[in-house]
């Protein structure tokens, strides 16, 4: 196995690049979820065009990320229509917010 990074990078380039020669955007789109969460990147997670797809991959990103970054990659995916898909990174980072949320949104009005 290699410690090359350069590799590491024109091999991921090329994983990158096969997966958006794809003409299915459905099939697309689930491989650049999986891709990117597998390389935890963030920028390749936001060209995906599809938003619920996109939100499920940075939710993926913000799982794994140091806490700054992913609340603000969850206060992001909160402002989509696939905002639901944060709930998971939410309750770990922030148990309080996501239980008053509950709260919120579960009281008779």
């Amino acid at each position: 196995m290699s410690d090359d990074p350069a590799l590491a990078r024109r091999l991921a380039g090329r994983a990158e690049a096969a997966i958006r020669d794809l003409a299915h955007p459905d099939r697309k789109a689930e491989l650049l979820t999986t891709y990117t969460r597998a390389l935890e990147t963030e920028a390749t997670a936001r060209t995906i065009p599809d938003v619920p797809a996109r939100a499920r991959a940075l939710a993926g990103v913000a799982a794994h990320a140091e806490p700054v970054r992913a609340r603000r990659l969850t206060a992001g995916i909160l402002g989509t229509e696939a905002w639901t898909t944060s709930l998971d990174v939410l309750a770990r980072l922030e148990p309080s917010m996501l239980a008053a949320a509950a709260d919120d949104l579960l009281r008779p009005r």
